[in-house]
């Protein structure tokens, strides 16, 4: 991308030159990962460069939440049609026990294995990263989805700046109850202290004999509150429900074209704020020499803090950050 020439030099301070661009392009295998972030931005509106940052790091765990998922049912897809290279010889000798067998046979695969728990670990982090938008927008100082969520719903409670705060704490209470709490459970197990006992890889029930194939197994599994449930089921239920959650999430959260300026949002290329306060009313500053696209429209009216804004930028693509864009 070609650029003028700019001077570095500027009211004899030392002004850092503006980071060339990276743009990363998006390969078949992002498609539907896209449609996803669609669902969850909405009509939100994201125009600074702190806000679109965070929502980037979020909307990519997505993006591999998703890939986590469909890489488990190719996995499990696979096992159910050609088993394992050893399975011939495991089948030998589990017909040599007989029908008296009485104990339960778990054909272990690593790969389904490690897609399950990988989709564990994203789904948390996915939730870690939504919180920072949260205080980012309210100046809260959360930086992570702590003991099960319970810590931002205390925040919100608290929260002054908040504008729906009984819609959060509904939100965040009826997702807690519902799957939430089991997701971060099965997460932290796994995460902390063991290999997580709760899933199981394709089993062999007690008593089945004689063994012949494959189809005698029941695919994989995960305990959820003391029921055993279809693990694929179990992961496609919690990546919709995560889906809707981020989209209430973000929209509760109020990203609008209208809202104040937060004071501290700094210009991409010259590092000056967008925005000054002073004795209680904002006043937006005149744009940098750059001319970024990110930077605020001048005016120099000085207006309270329910002001709308007349001179607001175009929103920056879902997946821009000051050196990463993506073209679809």
């Amino acid at each position: 991308m070609n650029r003028p020439v700019r001077s570095l030099i500027r009211s004899n301070n030392m002004v850092a030159p503006r980071k060339p661009d990276r743009f990363v392009l998006l390969g078949q295998a992002h498609k539907a990962a896209i449609e996803l972030e669609k669902q969850i931005v909405g009509s939100s509106q994201f125009q600074f460069q702190a806000e679109v940052k965070r929502l980037n790091a979020m909307l990519g765990t997505v993006a591999e939440l998703d890939l986590a998922v469909r890489r488990f049912e190719l996995s499990r897809k696979r096992i159910a049609t050609e088993a394992t290279p050893e399975f011939k010889d495991y089948l030998r000798q589990i017909n040599e026990l007989g029908p008296a067998r009485r104990h339960a046979i778990e054909l272990h695969d690593i790969e389904l294995s490690l897609d399950f728990k990988t989709f564990l670990l994203l789904a948390k982090a996915t939730l870690d990263k939504a919180v920072p938008l949260y205080s980012n927008r309210f100046h809260d100082g959360l930086r992570q989805f702590e003991n099960k969520g319970t810590k931002l719903l205390q925040c919100v409670k608290r929260n002054k700046k908040v504008t729906a705060p009984q819609q959060f704490v509904e939100l965040l209470t009826k997702a807690k109850k519902q799957w939430i709490d089991d997701l971060i459970g099965l997460r932290d197990e796994y995460a902390h202290y063991s290999q997580l006992p709760e899933y199981r890889n394709f089993e062999l029930a007690p008593g089945v004999y004689p063994v012949t194939s494959i189809e005698d197994f029941t695919p994989a599994t995960i305990e959820v509150r003391g029921v055993r449930r279809d693990a694929l089921a179990y992961m496609t239920e919690v990546r919709l429900e995560l889906v809707k959650f981020l989209r209430d999430f973000i929209s509760l959260c109020g990203f609008t074209r209208e809202r104040t300026p937060n004071t501290y949002f700094k210009c991409d290329n010259c590092g000056k704020p967008f925005a000054d306060r002073k004795n209680g009313k904002v006043r937006l500053l005149r744009d940098c020499e750059y001319g970024s696209p990110t930077n605020i429209g001048h005016s120099t009216t000085t207006m309270d803090s329910s002001f709308a804004r007349t001179a607001a930028t175009k929103p920056r693509p879902i997946w821009t950050s000051g050196a990463r864009r993506a073209l679809f």
